[in-house]
């Protein structure tokens, strides 16, 4: 074969996936060249060619597509455990309370701007700013450790 000889241990699993690519064409052209029948899902795409093009034999007596058979079943929604709602409902009460307490500390820095105090405006900052973390993973559906939160206004 071609790769045969060319294997190395950083390429071989490639090498290896690339000979039975090969083997699997050449039984392909084998059973054209004979016209047994052919199974056109099992034949992989070469990387970088275009599909497999069809025989004209074969094109004409391809069967026409059957149109697909739809069942009408009672709408059910996603099974839920009561431990996965409980998290759920815990994840999403997370949520609320960092965001109320980001509002807080926005507007709370946002007032003392606007009393001229920048030092204690740019202090409520970062600590809204501290709660973007918090808030993304709580998105992720990651644990958040409310004990972090800086308290309530």
């Amino acid at each position: 074969m071609l790769l045969r000889g060319r294997r190395s241990k950083a390429t071989a699993g490639k090498a290896r996936r690339m000979v039975r690519l090969i083997e699997q064409h050449q039984q392909f052209v084998k059973d054209v060249k004979s016209r047994k029948p052919i199974d056109m899902a099992a034949i992989p795409d070469l990387p970088g060619f275009e599909a497999v093009p069809l025989p004209d034999y074969m094109r004409a007596k391809r069967p026409a597509p059957a149109a697909p058979q739809v069942q009408v079943q009672a709408p059910v929604g996603p099974q839920v455990s009561v431990k996965d709602q409980l998290k759920q409902s815990t994840a999403d009460k997370n949520m609320e309370v960092l965001l109320t307490r980001q509002a807080e500390y926005k507007q709370e820095a946002l007032k003392l701007y606007k009393e001229g105090d920048q030092v204690g405006a740019k202090k409520y900052l970062g600590q809204s700013k501290g709660l973007d973390q918090m808030i993304e993973a709580c998105k992720k559906g990651l644990p958040v450790e409310m004990s972090k939160i800086p308290p309530s206004l």
